[in-house]
């Protein structure tokens, strides 16, 4: 096959997303997911256990397993189920897309996550145990970590705002929308997943009440 020919989404994703999603979703939506679902699981999660200083409680070598075993699991279920919500509220705005072809949407904006996982290698490696410890008050950060660190948080930033913009028309492309109206879907999606969080956290709170009063 020539190889001018040959279709690489991988890196056709990062500048052409209309056309690659069309594609993919075309030929199947649920194309490579699970690789997906891992790189975009694994940058999750380990932000969470940073975030949580979870490296005072746990092995760093035991961090890093667990994280990388519930990746494709916590990929999946993000993925699945974000993209109910911008699938019902898409049907609002008379979207066309499949449900499978929004999930394949939301997998494939996240392409540019990569670079956060080549990011944690570096800061695993250079940090090791410290970065799950939200670097203790007695740590000082030598001038080249501090660099590291702070180029990272700067690369992790341009990262997000690629995958946004990779979001906002790769659900353009599938649902048949403009740009405006496809920012209107996933923003429309965020607010009924909140409501329904809200209304969940609300009946839960009265239920335990109610078990401690008996």
């Amino acid at each position: 096959m020539d190889k001018k020919n040959q279709f690489n989404p991988f890196i056709s994703i990062l500048t052409k997303p209309k056309e690659t999603i069309l594609k993919i979703v075309e030929k199947d939506p649920n194309y490579k997911l699970w690789l997906l679902s891992i790189i975009y699981g694994l940058v999750s999660i380990l932000g969470f256990s940073q975030s949580i200083s979870i490296g005072y409680k746990y092995n760093f070598f035991l961090i890093v397993f667990v994280c990388l075993l519930l990746s494709i699991i916590w990929g999946y279920v993000a993925f699945s189920v974000s993209s109910f919500f911008v699938y019902i509220t898409g049907k609002w705005l008379k979207g066309i897309a499949s449900y499978k072809s929004i999930r394949a949407s939301f997998a494939w904006s996240n392409v540019p996550m990569i670079i956060n996982i080549l990011i944690w290698i570096i800061l695993l490696i250079i940090f090791q145990d410290k970065i799950f410890k939200d670097f203790p008050n007695n740590y000082i950060l030598s001038k080249f970590e501090m660099i590291v660190l702070f180029s990272s948080l700067f690369l992790q930033l341009i990262v997000s705002v690629y995958v946004i913009v990779l979001y906002i028309n790769t659900i353009a492309s599938v649902q048949n929308f403009s740009i405006l109206r496809s920012i209107f879907n996933i923003i429309l999606s965020l607010v009924l997943a909140f409501l329904i969080t809200l209304v969940i956290s609300f009946l839960f709170y009265i239920i335990t009440k109610g078990i401690k009063t008996l």
